[in-house]
């Protein structure tokens, strides 16, 4: 992980003046997504309008000072209105579970999986209940499927925080999709009726004690 940032760490170095390990739009996607009139999905219209904003950049200021200017105001905003941010927060949490548009048919032009836009719904809460079945079931019996349900904890978490958008999604149903196997399978097991073994009619005769020589 060091040896893949450290280019780009250099190149922030080089360019910002400081020391910067990833990007430096961080503050302006908290921005996007928590401010007066967000509604979890993304629009960075109403950010170039704030005030504060609009001052860092009369000043001139660099990719690095802007960001911890939107930051700010994100984090200003966020102090100042906690009910709204868990609203937001819930709401995006959602959108990402429930996904207005579906992942692998959204964008991909066909009139046939056009038709499927009412069933996709239905499929998508679906895919994500058996996934959280999966998921709690994995914890409670395999260890090994811990890993996968982390990933998709990670995804949600992130989109949850910032804002939602289709696209989102793409890397986590990798680890939804195993996760919804599992649970399909653990649910199906847990609906499937026992059979009991019934006694047998000749039970087998017991077997005689030693003679003592």
């Amino acid at each position: 992980m060091v040896l893949a940032l450290a280019p780009w760490t250099i190149h922030n170095y080089l360019d910002q003046k400081e020391f910067i390990p990833g990007d430096t739009v961080g503050g302006l996607n908290l921005l996007i997504g928590n401010h007066a009139g967000a509604d979890g999905t993304f629009d960075e219209a109403p950010v170039w309008s704030n005030p504060a904003v609009q001052k860092a950049l009369s000043e001139g200021k660099r990719e690095a000072a802007l960001d911890d200017v939107l930051r700010g105001q994100a984090l200003a905003w966020i102090t100042a209105h906690p009910a709204g941010f868990l609203r937001l927060t819930g709401w995006r949490m959602l959108l990402f579970l429930g996904a207005p548009k579906d992942w692998l048919v959204d964008g991909m032009g066909s009139n046939t999986l056009g038709a499927l836009s009412g069933f996709r719904d239905y499929y998508g809460w679906a895919l994500m209940f058996f996934a959280l079945v999966g998921g709690v079931a994995g914890l409670r019996r395999r260890r090994e499927t811990l890993l996968p349900f982390l990933c998709f904890v990670y995804f949600l978490a992130v989109v949850s925080v910032f804002y939602f958008q289709t696209r989102y999604r793409l890397p986590a149903m990798p680890f939804v999709i195993m996760m919804a196997a599992y649970g399909l399978s653990a649910f199906s097991g847990r609906l499937r009726p026992r059979v009991k073994r019934r006694p047998s009619a000749n039970p087998a005769p017991e077997a005689c004690p030693p003679r003592a020589g």
